[in-house]
């Protein structure tokens, strides 16, 4: 098994279908003091109805607060589990919003899309969940395709400390 089928199996074992990870994931993010407001930082920051990508979208607390608001987002996670949540936030919402988002099973060191977005989120520390110095800037290469001219990057990182 090579390093980094290890490193998705335990991202699917951290995130799996009955793991406290998962199920508490959003409630750990709200009361979470650096991740606190993190949506109306967004949302400030990004042009309104931007097409956004967000890598590390969990289970969809950002890229639905976002589509809701007006921007148009695809979030990307590795693990089924937590997109399967997504999925369900996403069929409560009204349809002019639901068709806002998009949803993608899909590694954020290697995804591909035909096309560029005016902004690339990495919310909630999913980029310090990246355990070596490849993936990291195999992560900054998808997000530097990903965006347009002009376009911005926003990764809410851990302080080095």
């Amino acid at each position: 098994m090579t390093a980094e089928r290890a490193e998705h199996q335990q991202a699917f074992a951290y995130y799996g279908e009955q793991s406290l990870s998962a199920a508490f994931h959003d409630l750990l993010a709200d009361n979470d003091a650096a991740v606190r407001g993190d949506i109306e930082f967004y949302a400030n920051a990004l042009k309104r109805g931007a097409h956004v990508l967000e890598l590390g979208c969990g289970s969809g607390r950002v890229t639905i607060a976002l589509a809701s608001r007006g921007w148009h987002v695809t979030g990307v996670d590795l693990a089924p589990a937590m997109l399967r949540l997504a999925g369900a936030g996403r069929k409560r919402l009204p349809p002019a919003r639901a068709a806002r988002v998009r949803f993608a099973l899909a590694d954020m060191t290697s995804c591909s899309f035909a096309r560029t977005f005016d902004a690339v989120l990495v919310p909630f520390y999913a980029f310090n969940h990246l355990p070596s110095a490849e993936q990291r800037n195999k992560t900054l290469d998808v997000i530097a395709r990903h965006l347009r001219a002009k376009g911005r990057a926003y990764i809410h990182v851990l302080p080095p400390a």
